[in-house]
C-alpha cells in the first residue's frame, strides 16, 4: 500500500479491527489480491453486511468503513 505522504489519496479502514491504509477507490477484490487472499477461501463484510463473491469487484470501500475478513476452517 502506498505510504503516507506519497501524493496518492489514501483513506482509513478498520481491517479485523486494526487500522490500515488503503488506496482510494479500491475494491474489495482489489484489496484481497493485493493481500494475497484467496477469496474463494474467506467470507468478508463490510460494515456488518456480507459481501457476496460475486460482488467483490463491485463493491468500494470507503473512508472509515470497518471491514472483517474470516477464514474458512475445515475440520471434522
Amino acid at each position: 500500500m502506498p505510504a503516507k505522504g506519497s501524493g496518492i489519496f489514501v483513506i482509513q479502514i478498520l481491517l479485523n479491527g486494526k487500522t490500515q491504509e488503503i488506496p482510494k477507490d479500491i475494491s474489495v477484490g482489489e484489496f484481497l489480491r493485493h493481500l494475497q487472499i484467496n477469496p474463494r477461501q474467506i467470507a468478508v463484510s463490510v460494515n456488518w453486511e456480507v459481501i457476496f463473491h460475486s460482488q467483490f469487484d463491485h463493491t468500494s470501500l470507503s473512508d472509515g468503513d470497518e471491514v472483517e475478513v474470516f477464514h474458512a476452517v475445515g475440520g471434522g
